[in-house]
């Protein structure tokens, strides 16, 4: 982005604090962290309830910064009364205001990506097909919320074909308030789950919440979405969309349906879509193609970006070499070698109880290894039910599938408790993870297999370092 600081000021409303020469002054970025500020920044002065961005913005100047925010009606103190400074109402709102102005400016096409399960995954997968073909912008980590995804929008080189942006969520209100920041031409939900059900109450409720995603966009959005998830479809917004909705699934519901040809174990899953009228002209009416993440369950989120990509012009060769050379996020089902051999499976970014079963039936069915061993550990935001989905989790467990079953946290205690009800023996909690890591370091061999799997929250990457031999933080 490049923008005249009298640009900004026309956008923003906002009330210039200085000399009039520097109004001319261009900003290539903005920043709302002094630590990783650079020299030609706007800063972004964003306050919580333990920090107030107003007291670094002396060190904001003093690190290059061309001119800040501030908060309008805020004192502001003798050592900046002469600093290049743009009051505005809220710094945050200048910055989301700001940041929709210049989506709209560059005119490139925005696909959004929400759902319970599969955001990180399902970008990832868009982002490296249509990289293919044309320039593309997309969220970077997990700057999906109401600051990180003005942040992408305005991060975007001006030349951006396609962005392609993740929107995160665990309120009612907060994806509308995104979908109308970023006015998407395409979205995704890619499933409805039980992920923050402690605020959202129900899954009825999370489906609520997600097709909020509907709120900016107009008649020619296209929308896709699980066909084997009925609760979406019974939303007052999805009722009310006029645009394309176009349902992709493993069953004959699905518009756009996928058949799962061949589990290629840790290489990824041989994938077979078939694509009908909607793709437009031109569209291949089938593509099988192999996709390098393991896990069935990944297969739905592969079938999104086939779709996309085939209805954005993409060849099957194209395509083919795009997943060729595929990267992904990491620590979500990535695949690495530990100590003596190990093979581990991170997929620790993040948990649900959907994600969870997942993961655990992909262990189960998966071949070549003489030993498995699950570590888990808590599920976070899932409100009064969490200890007792838990305890279902472990109900799930059976005896010869996994070999076993390592928790720690909390709420992971109840795994053991629900694994016992069932008879399920080889199933341990661990108070300190010094323990769990060791007991996992013992087991190890070339044969063995180990499953990651938590929330964040949990930090599980130290887990997974150790495994590595590095050194655990």
């Amino acid at each position: 982005m490049h923008k005249r600081l009298e640009e900004i000021l026309h956008i923003t409303k906002g009330e210039w604090v200085g000399e009039k020469e520097r109004l001319t002054t261009e900003i290539t970025r903005l920043s709302t962290d002094t630590r990783t500020l650079l020299p030609g920044t706007l800063f972004v002065p964003l306050s919580g309830e333990r920090f107030d961005g107003h007291d670094f913005v002396e060190e904001a100047f003093a690190k290059g910064a061309v001119s800040s925010f501030w908060k309008r009606g805020k004192r502001i103190p003798q050592s900046l009364v002469n600093a290049p400074l743009i009051l505005v109402e809220d710094p945050l709102t200048a910055m989301q205001e700001l940041s929709s102005t210049y989506r709209q400016e560059t005119g490139c096409l925005i696909i959004a990506i929400t759902g319970s399960n599969g955001k990180t995954t399902t970008k990832d997968l868009i982002t490296s097909l249509l990289k293919e073909r044309y320039r593309v912008h997309a969220t970077d980590g997990n700057l999906n919320n109401h600051i990180g995804l003005p942040l992408t929008l305005l991060s975007m080189p001006e030349k951006t074909e396609i962005a392609v942006v993740e929107m995160g969520m665990n309120h009612f209100g907060e994806l509308e308030r995104l979908s109308r920041i970023a006015r998407p031409d395409m979205a995704v939900i890619t499933n409805i789950g039980e992920a923050h059900l402690e605020y959202l109450g129900t899954r009825e409720g999370i489906a609520t919440a997600k097709t909020e995603i509907l709120s900016g966009m107009d008649e020619r959005g296209i929308l896709y979405y699980p066909a084997e998830e009925p609760l979406i479809p019974a939303t007052s917004r999805f009722k009310a969309f006029s645009g394309k909705k176009i349902s992709c699934g493993f069953t004959e519901k699905g518009m756009i349906q996928g058949r799962v040809v061949k589990d290629l174990g840790l290489e990824g899953t041989l994938l077979e879509a078939l694509f009908n009228s909607s793709q437009g002209a031109g569209a291949p009416s089938s593509l099988k193609v192999t996709i390098p993440l393991p896990g069935r369950h990944l297969a739905q989120n592969a079938l999104y970006a086939l779709a996309i990509a085939t209805h954005l012009g993409l060849t099957p060769s194209e395509i083919e070499k795009a997943l060729r050379s595929m990267t992904h996020t990491k620590m979500r089902m990535q695949v690495e070698k530990g100590v003596n051999g190990i093979t581990l499976i991170n997929d620790a970014y993040n948990a649900s109880p959907t994600s969870m079963r997942a993961a655990l039936r992909f262990l189960e069915e998966l071949e070549g290894y003489e030993q498995k061993i699950a570590i888990l550990g808590d599920m976070g935001e899932l409100g009064p039910d969490a200890p007792a989905l838990h305890r279902q989790i472990g109900r799930e467990l059976y005896p010869g599938r996994i070999d076993y079953v390592f928790v720690t946290g909390p709420l992971a205690k109840e795994y053991e408790e629900g694994a016992k009800e069932k008879g399920y023996p080889h199933v341990k909690h661990f108070s300190s993870r010094e323990g769990l890591i060791e007991a996992v370091c013992s087991l190890a061999t070339p044969t063995t297999v180990v499953l990651l799997k938590a929330s964040r929250f949990m930090h599980f990457e130290e887990i997974g370092k150790a495994i590595m031999r590095e050194k655990v933080e």
